[in-house]
């Protein structure tokens, strides 16, 4: 194989590697849903609405998708490009059937949020500050699986730089043959 056959190679690679880097913003929320004694429910309609703001002192809710639980109590949301906040965190709530509503704030990516209704089926709000020595830990589970905007950034700068390392090689390597 000649040198220029490699270097397309090696670009054309780097194109492909720079793909995840630069696709679109897609996130997620994975709901788990359990009773209070933490058996799943199923057949759930579950809605996901995200804030959006129209001025200073107007916001508006947008329905982003639904979805029902399935005999684990699972289901997921998935969306891209969706309003978001100035510092570009997702603001929003879930609306568990006719149980109630679980605020969410994450930055984006994908979120695994559990959620327990209360002996009365209603979506369980822990205190805030707790557990004290005297209180039950809270209950309240999310974890947020997402890349940090300086994760990205330094991604993409890397395959930009190995893209035009590439792309230089190519050129220099054409004008001594």
């Amino acid at each position: 194989m000649k040198l220029h056959h490699f270097l397309i190679l090696v670009f054309l690679f780097c194109l492909v590697a720079a793909i995840p880097a630069s696709a679109s913003n897609e996130s997620s929320v994975n709901v788990t849903l359990t009773d209070d004694v933490g058996n799943p429910l199923s057949n759930v309609k579950i809605r996901l609405f995200l804030y959006q703001s129209k001025s200073d002192y107007e916001v508006s809710e947008i329905l982003i998708g639904d979805c029902r639980t399935d005999k684990n109590g699972q289901c997921s949301i998935s969306f891209q490009d969706a309003p978001h906040d100035s510092s570009g965190f997702y603001r929003g709530y879930l609306q568990i059937g006719q149980s109630g509503q679980k605020n969410l704030l994450w930055p984006g990516g994908q979120l695994d949020a559990i959620v327990w209704l209360d002996a009365e089926s209603k979506v369980y709000s822990p205190r805030e500050s707790e557990p004290y020595d005297w209180q039950e830990p809270d209950r309240e589970t999310m974890n947020v699986h997402s890349h940090s905007q300086t994760q990205v950034k330094l991604g993409r700068l890397i395959t930009i730089i190995v893209i035009l390392g590439s792309w230089l090689t190519f050129i220099f390597m054409g004008k001594k043959q």
